[in-house]
C-alpha cells in the first residue's frame, strides 16, 4: 500500500516504532548478528502443518522446515532431495524411490521408508492442503528401510513434479502430540517436525515467525549458514524500506516501484528485479453474479487497459500470455490476439449479456499491502466505470482472503460473493496441470485442495485435462494441454493481467540469493552474511 507525502512517512515511522517496541530489544537486536537473517514479508501464514494450510504455506516451508522426496533445481528440472534416485514403470503407474541415508527429523528420529509411508498416508487421510498432489496414489509399499514404492490408479504425468510439495513429517512427533485422533494437527499447526535445516521456534501470528537451526540437519552446518531466520509481517512498504535502510531488516520483499530508484542509489542495498514464470491473474467467479456469464467475463477482459497499467508500473509489467505461461506451452499464445483493450466490443458483449447500460457492481478482492494489485484495481475500476459498471475494493490479509473464499464456496450466498479475485499465481511444479487442472477443473476447489477460486466448471475442459494427465504419449499429452489452454482462453474464467516481476531488496552483505522461477520463498540455508 502506498503512502504519499508527509502523512505517509509519518505512518511508516509510527509502524516502525510500534514494531520495535512490540518485539522488544532481543528481537530487534538479533538482526545485527552474523548468523541471524531478518526478512520483511507482507503476508502471514495460514498453518505450519505440512499436510494442511494453503499453497503459499507449502512453498514457504519447502526446503526450510520440511523436505520432499524430489524438488526442482534452478533450471526447473527434477532433482533428488530425500530420494537419491527413482524409476518409473513403462505404464506410468508405479514409481520406485531409493531414499537418502543418514537423515533425521528435527526431533532426532531417523527418516526412512516407513516414515515416508506414514507421512503420505497421513496426508491422504487428512485430505487437506497438498493432498491434491497425492490423491492418485492407491497403494504404498516399503520393500526395505530405504525403498518406497507408489502404485497409482492410473498414469498421472504431473505426479513426479507434484511430489515436491509432499513432505516427510516425524511419525514420533505426530503420535506424541495427537489429541483425540487429530493426527497432531493442532500441534503441527504452529510447530514443526521435519527434516529441513530449520524448525519453528516461535510464531506470533500477524507479527513474526522465527525459525531456528535444526541440529540434526543432514546437510550439515559447516558453512556460513544463517542459524536463525526472523520472518516479520510488515504490510506497509514504506516501513519495510525504512527498516531496510536502517539495517533493521536484511531483506525487504514488499518493495514498490516508487522506491526502486532510491534503493538502487543506496550503496548499502542491492535490488533484484526478475521476471517470473508466474503472473498476476484476475479470477472471475463463475458460480454466481454477473460474472457467471461468459460474455461478461469476456467484456471485463476487453476492458483491461494494459498500457495504462504499464505506465504506472514504470514499465515493470510484461503482459500475461493466457491461462498457461508461454514458458510452459511455448509462445504461440498471446492474450492480445483475443482480448485487446477495446471498450466498444466490451460494451457490445455486455449488451448481449443483458446489460446494455451496465448498472451492476462487482466486488474486487485482493491482498492487503499488495501495491501491484491495488494498481490493477485502480486501472480496471476506471475502465469499468466508463461502462457504467461499479466496483468495490476489498483488501484483506492472505489468511483472511482464503477464509472468505472457502466460506463462500460452502455458502454460495449472493450477499457475500466476490466477483473478481486478484492474486499472484506462481509456477510451482512447471507443468500445465498447475495452470489448468489445479485452477479450472470442477473438482479442484479450495475444499478439495485445489485453487479453482472462481468455481469454474466445464465438463469438456475437465475431460481434456484428465486425458492429458493419463496418457503416456508425450506428444499427445502436449496436444491435449494445448486444446485445454485454448478452451480456457475462450471461456475467460480468469484474465492474465501481467507476468510477475519479483522485486526484492536486501542489504549488500547478504550473499547466496539465487532467483528461481519455480520458487515463491527463499532457500535461506543457501544464504549467508559476508564477514
Amino acid at each position: 500500500m502506498r503512502h504519499d507525502g508527509a502523512q505517509g512517512k509519518m505512518a511508516a515511522w509510527t509502524i516502525l516504532l510500534l514494531t520495535v517496541l512490540f518485539l522488544g530489544p532481543t528481537a530487534a537486536a538479533a538482526a545485527t548478528k552474523e548468523e541471524t537473517l531478518t526478512v520483511g514479508l507482507y503476508q502471514d501464514f495460514f498453518s505450519m502443518d505440512p499436510h494442511g494450510g494453503i499453497i503459499s504455506d507449502w512453498t514457504s516451508i519447502r526446503g526450510n522446515t520440511y523436505e520432499p522426496l524430489v524438488d526442482l533445481d534452478d533450471q526447473n528440472q527434477v532433482k533428488p532431495v530425500l530420494a537419491t534416485s527413482w524409476r518409473i514403470s513403462p505404464d506410468g503407474r508405479t514409481y520406485t524411490f531409493s531414499l537418502r541415508r543418514g537423515v533425521r527429523f528435527s526431533d532426532g528420529t531417523p527418516f526412512d521408508a516407513q516414515a515416508m509411508k506414514f507421512s503420505v498416508e497421513r496426508l491422504m487421510t487428512l485430505k487437506k492442503g497438498p493432498y491434491v498432489y497425492a490423491k492418485m496414489i492407491r497403494r504404498v509399499e516399503t520393500p526395505d528401510s530405504h525403498t518406497i514404492v507408489f502404485h497409482l490408479d492410473k498414469p498421472y504425468s504431473a505426479f513426479l513434479r507434484g511430489l515436491r510439495l509432499v513432505f516427510a513429517v516425524s511419525p514420533k512427533a505426530v503420535k506424541e502430540h495427537e489429541v483425540r485422533g487429530d493426527s497432531a494437527q493442532g500441534w503441527l499447526n504452529e510447530h514443526s517436525a521435519g527434516t529441513g535445516p530449520y524448525k519453528v521456534v516461535e510464531w506470533k501470528r500477524g507479527i513474526t515467525l522465527t525459525w531456528g537451526k535444526n541440529d540434526h540437519y543432514w546437510g550439515g552446518w559447516t558453512g556460513s549458514h544463517f542459524t536463525t531466520v526472523h520472518l516479520r509481517m510488515i504490510y506497509d512498504s514504506s516501513a519495510q524500506r525504512l527498516m531496510l535502510e536502517k539495517g533493521e531488516l536484511d531483506v525487504a520483499q514488499n518493495v514498490t516501484t516508487d522506491d526502486v530508484p532510491a534503493l538502487k542509489r543506496n550503496p548499502q542495498i542491492t535490488v533484484y528485479e526478475n521476471v517470473g514464470a508466474g503472473g498476476s491473474f484476475l479470477y472471475m467467479t463463475a458460480a454466481g453474479g454477473p460474472t457467471k456469464d461468459v460474455l461478461v467475463r469476456r467484456a471485463i477482459s476487453l476492458a483491461w487497459n494494459h498500457k495504462a497499467y504499464e505506465a504506472i508500473r514504470r514499465g515493470l509489467a510484461p503482459r500475461g500470455s493466457g491461462p498457461t505461461p508461454e514458458l510452459i506451452l511455448g509462445n504461440r499464445y498471446n492474450l492480445d490476439e483475443i482480448y485487446p483493450y477495446d471498450l466498444g466490443k466490451a460494451r457490445a458483449l455486455l449488451a448481449q449479456a443483458g446489460y446494455p447500460n451496465g448498472g451492476f457492481t462487482l466486488r474486487f478482492l485482493t491482498q492487503k499491502g499488495d501495491e501491484q494489485k491495488r494498481m490493477q484495481y485502480e486501472v480496471l475500476q476506471g475502465e469499468l466505470r466508463k461502462l457504467n459498471v461499479r466496483t468495490e475494493l476489498i483488501e484483506e490479509t492472505w489468511p483472511a482472503m482464503n477464509k472468505r473464499l472457502a466460506d463462500w464456496e460452502r455458502s454460495r450466498d449472493p450477499a457475500t460473493a466476490v466477483h473478481l479475485i486478484a492474486v499472484w499465481t506462481p509456477a510451482t511444479i512447471f507443468h500445465p496441470w498447475e495452470w489448468l487442472y489445479f485452477r479450472y477443473h470442477t473438482d479442484a476447489t479450495l475444499g478439495k485442495g485445489g485453487r479453482n477460486i472462481g468455481l469454474y466448471s466445464n465438463p469438456r475442459l475437465d475431460r481434456l485435462m484428465e486425458e492429458a494427465l493419463t496418457t503416456v504419449d508425450p506428444k499427445k499429452e502436449q496436444q491435449l494441454w494445448v486444446q485445454a489452454n485454448e478452451l480456457a482462453l475462450q471461456e475467460a474464467p480468469s484474465l492474465a493481467m501481467d507476468r510477475i516481476v519479483d522485486i526484492v531488496a536486501m542489504r549488500k552483505e547478504i550473499k547466496g540469493y539465487v532467483y528461481q522461477q519455480n520458487r515463491t520463498a527463499f532457500a535461506y540455508y543457501r544464504m549467508s552474511r559476508a564477514r
